[in-house]
């Protein structure tokens, strides 16, 4: 009897790559990984890297580089190619540059035979997803894109951090756009249960908590780390690789991803973060949390910023 292994392929081997790739191996997550990178050298110093710590982890995995027939057989291919936004840029005015890399890639993906699930992380995220879905024509629930996993972790620790309790105890997501346009639900966060609102409402050093701030402290966090060091690696490593072990063990959990929208949240033809059930098939199922008037409205307002762009797209297209 022949076991079969949990196998993914990491396309674009630099800072965030790099880190997921760490990962997913530290943490044994993927029995096989496959990194592929335009830098030669670089991707094999990354294969060679990462062996070497082999040695002093509980797992065991088998790495190899620069073979897109590899992925014939993979269960999950993660698309991180892609440069970072320059200062007083946005992610999304990286757009041009990221379709160029998925023109690039995606046939050779495609010829591979590969029939598993996307999971994109190149910005900007919401756009580059959609357009990787139009791309390979796979159903809507194997094309995911890390979209606000990785902000609402941030969300968590910034809310955390004020009121002076693990971010863990902290329940809710921020939606919408993974950049400037993202929106946080308030009627939807929670403390140990008790509805956030609530919360800080009943201790008077917090009850002028300032929401807006917060709001604006999240989407502002990956700015923050990349103006600092030069790039973010460890949250959106740690982001893709949870992920990525909640389709592999078909956890059915639930996560801030960007996937398609047909009629949920009274949106269509769009690709940004909700809710989603996570297991072995990708997005099993979207949850829809009935959000309050002004809440929809700021969800809509994320949707037409990322429409616009998937528009420019298909202007270049034509």
């Amino acid at each position: 009897m022949k076991i079969k292994s949990r196998k993914v392929a990491v396309i674009g081997v630099g800072n965030v790559g790099s880190h997921v790739a760490f990962s997913l191996v530290t943490r044994g997550i993927t029995d096989e990984l496959i990194l592929i990178d335009i830098k030669e050298d670089k991707v094999k110093s990354e294969m060679l890297d990462l062996k070497d710590s082999l040695a002093n982890l509980n797992s065991n995995v088998t790495i190899k580089i620069q073979n897109y027939s590899e992925l014939k057989d993979a269960e999950i291919v993660v698309i991180a190619a892609g440069p970072l936004p320059r200062f007083e840029q946005t992610r999304l005015d990286t757009l041009d540059d990221g379709i160029k890399i998925i023109d690039d890639i995606m046939p050779k993906i495609l010829e591979s035979g590969f029939s598993g699930i996307f999971l994109v992380i190149t910005n900007p995220c919401d756009v580059i997803t959609h357009y990787v879905l139009e791309k390979s024509g796979f159903p809507k629930s194997r094309v995911i894109g890390t979209g606000t996993s990785l902000d609402s972790a941030r969300f968590r620790r910034i809310t955390g951090d004020i009121l002076g309790i693990d971010p863990k105890s902290v329940s809710g997501y921020s939606l919408g756009e993974h950049g400037d346009s993202q929106m946080i639900p308030w009627s939807h966060i929670y403390v140990g249960g008790k509805p956030f609102k609530q919360y800080i409402e009943s201790k008077e050093e917090l009850k002028n908590t300032d929401l807006d701030k917060i709001l604006k402290d999240t989407s502002y966090a990956g700015w923050e780390v990349l103006l600092g060091k030069g790039a973010t690696c460890f949250g959106i490593g740690t982001a893709a690789s949870a992920l990525i072990k909640s389709i592999f063990n078909n956890e059915y959990s639930v996560h801030p991803v960007s996937v398609f929208l047909d009629g949920e949240y009274e949106l269509k033809n769009v690709c940004l973060s909700v809710p989603v059930i996570l297991g072995n098939k990708g997005a099993e199922e979207i949850i829809e949390l009935k959000l309050t008037e002004e809440e929809q409205k700021q969800l809509n307002r994320s949707a037409e910023v990322i429409k616009t762009y998937i528009g420019k797209i298909n202007k270049k297209i034509i």
